[in-house]
């Protein structure tokens, strides 16, 4: 008996469904900030005008907890960022987001944003840094934005920096604000969904290929 047209269709659908539900999990430890994200995280801050609370509970993007980075008057060039390094393989594709939220108003030369970064032997940087867009003190404020990067791993990389960042990149600020993070995502795919792909493409290239198919079955 010849498998029909519509049965081939159904199969191809299933296949698809796979391929949803094994979508790559999360590579990020605590993504989302519900355990005791300085465990997880690694903070850095270049002056103590930055300060920082991984179990902020004021503002949430989802479920209970959030990282908030707070700031009072401080010099130009100073930096705050959270950081994980991730094992990865060269040739990989990549896909990183985290949710932010800003009021920093009247902090123009402020900038918050996502970058992720690839080492050789976990020491040597190499290739491309991948940065989101930038959030500043003229978008919009008090409202949660995705920021969000892609890009295929170098081939000689063997780790990958995801970094939370906040930077004053100019002149002092006189004020104080607030910067929110939550709900992060690292995320490569994986041989098995790859392979889903190819077996759906394969399974709808022989629909078109063999007019038997078409028909209803014998």
């Amino acid at each position: 008996m010849i498998m029909s047209r519509s049965v081939l269709l159904v199969a191809v659908a299933l296949l698809l469904v796979s391929f949803v539900g094994s979508a790559p999990a999360d590579l990020l430890s605590d993504p989302d900030f519900e355990e005791s994200g300085d465990s997880a995280w690694d903070p850095y801050r270049s002056t103590t005008s930055f300060d920082f609370d991984f179990d902020n509970t004021d503002q949430v993007q989802n479920g209970l907890e959030s990282l908030r980075i707070f700031f009072s008057p401080m010099d130009a060039w100073q930096i705050f960022e959270a950081k994980q390094d991730i094992p990865v393989m060269g040739g990989q594709d990549w896909s990183a987001s985290v949710y932010a939220m800003t009021d920093i108003s009247g902090a123009p030369s402020l900038q918050v944003y996502l970058e992720t970064l690839f080492y050789s032997n976990s020491v040597e940087l190499v290739g491309m840094n991948l940065q989101s867009s930038v959030l500043t003190d003229s978008t919009l404020q008090n409202e949660w934005q995705l920021l969000n990067v892609s890009g295929s791993v170098p081939a000689v990389a063997d780790s990958a920096r995801f970094r939370l960042v906040v930077f004053n990149t100019g002149d002092p600020i006189t004020g104080s604000g607030s910067v929110w993070f939550d709900n992060a995502t690292v995320a490569i795919p994986e041989p098995s969904t790859l392979a889903l792909i190819g077996l759906s493409s394969a399974a709808l290239l022989l629909l078109r290929k063999n007019p038997k198919l078409n028909r209803s079955g014998q």
